[in-house]
């Protein structure tokens, strides 16, 4: 080989390295490159906010107006809840199953839930693998931290806000009704809860007027308050002075056990009119409270051979509770008063 032909070849040879060396940066910056400074992606739909979802690879994610990633695609749905939430779904060994996550991809709800319903971005609905339902607000949070049997919204396609709109809530045989009230604040207004009451279902009503108790606490208080009133009169018409004691809000119980009122002896037969309330006092916190009338009967006319008669009475109650430390309810203060029934 001429001493030519080796200069030619020597220099082919370093412009052939120069060019493989720079196609191989090349490819490598585009491998390495962060995904979210590729606006390169197809639009699908637009959302909110300047946003829009987009389709990679057969996964769907969301970018902004100026094509920019913020959320990558990896999801096999994805819906907008609010400004910085979405609704999301992916495939888990149970199958496809929904979560929340917020805007910087972080779970907010986890990946359980059969399907999440986006109520006009005011809510959303959340169905679990047993087909219960949990409600969530804009941000993934529970409006009340309870699994219902059933839920459906009085004007289904229109907002919440919208006049004798409200949510319906099942559990069991009772039900429970949201809305908004005069200040926008969500509450519960309306419950009806049946109730097995000395053998006898029972549906008790409450309107709850509160604008300070919280809507995820609203059905544990009501229930919380009913239980525990019935079962201060069954135990106060047994004699179980345990009972009441446990129930009472303090360790001084004599004031709501009312000997002097002498149910020894009576049997309770039935309890009726009951009244559940829950308002706000002067100071801004909430006053619970139970009215109800037993009806019982009770010996009189008692003998020296032990022989007496009944007679038929009525009591009525007026139960107020109070918050312990942890929580619980527990009662305060009770007026009672006996009435006989009169034959006509």
């Amino acid at each position: 080989m001429s001493r030519n032909i080796r200069v030619i070849f020597i220099i082919l040879s370093v412009v052939l390295i120069f060019f493989a060396y720079n196609i191989g940066r090349f490819y490598l910056g585009v491998s390495t490159a962060p995904v979210k400074d590729n606006p390169e992606t197809n639009t699908v739909s637009v959302l909110r906010e300047n946003l829009y979802s987009f389709r990679e690879n057969g996964f769907y994610g969301v970018k902004d107006r100026n094509g920019k990633i913020i959320i990558e695609a990896g999801f096999n749905e994805i819906n907008q809840l609010s400004s910085e939430y979405f609704i999301v779904s992916k495939h888990t060994l149970s199958g496809t199953r929904y979560g929340i996550i917020d805007i910087r991809e972080n779970l907010v709800v986890p990946f359980i839930y059969k399907s999440i319903i986006n109520s006009n971005n005011e809510f959303a609905v959340g169905i679990t693998e047993n087909d219960k339902y949990i409600l969530f607000d804009c941000c993934g949070v529970p409006l009340i931290n309870e699994e219902w049997d059933s839920y459906s919204k009085n004007y289904e396609s229109s907002p919440l806000m919208v006049r004798g709109n409200f949510i319906r809530l099942d559990k069991g045989k009772s039900s429970y009704r949201i809305k908004y009230d005069l200040d926008g604040k969500l509450i519960m207004t309306d419950l009806y809860i049946k109730k097995f009451i000395l053998g006898e279902e029972k549906t008790v009503t409450a309107k709850n007027t509160s604008s300070f108790l919280r809507l995820s606490d609203t059905h544990r208080i009501y229930n919380e308050i009913l239980d525990k009133s019935l079962l201060y009169a069954e135990s106060l018409f047994s004699g179980d002075s345990v009972t009441v004691k446990s129930l009472s809000w303090d360790e001084d119980y004599k004031e709501i056990q009312l000997e002097d009122m002498n149910f020894r002896g009576s049997e309770l037969k039935t309890i009726e009119d009951i009244s559940l309330s829950v308002e706000d006092d002067e100071t801004g916190n909430p006053v619970y409270s139970c009215s109800l009338m037993a009806l019982c009967t009770s010996p009189e006319n008692i003998q020296w051979d032990g022989t007496y008669t009944n007679s038929e009475n009525k009591a009525f109650f007026e139960i107020t509770m109070k918050k312990n430390h942890d929580g619980s309810l527990a009662i305060s203060k009770v007026k009672a008063q006996k009435e006989k029934i009169t034959a006509e």
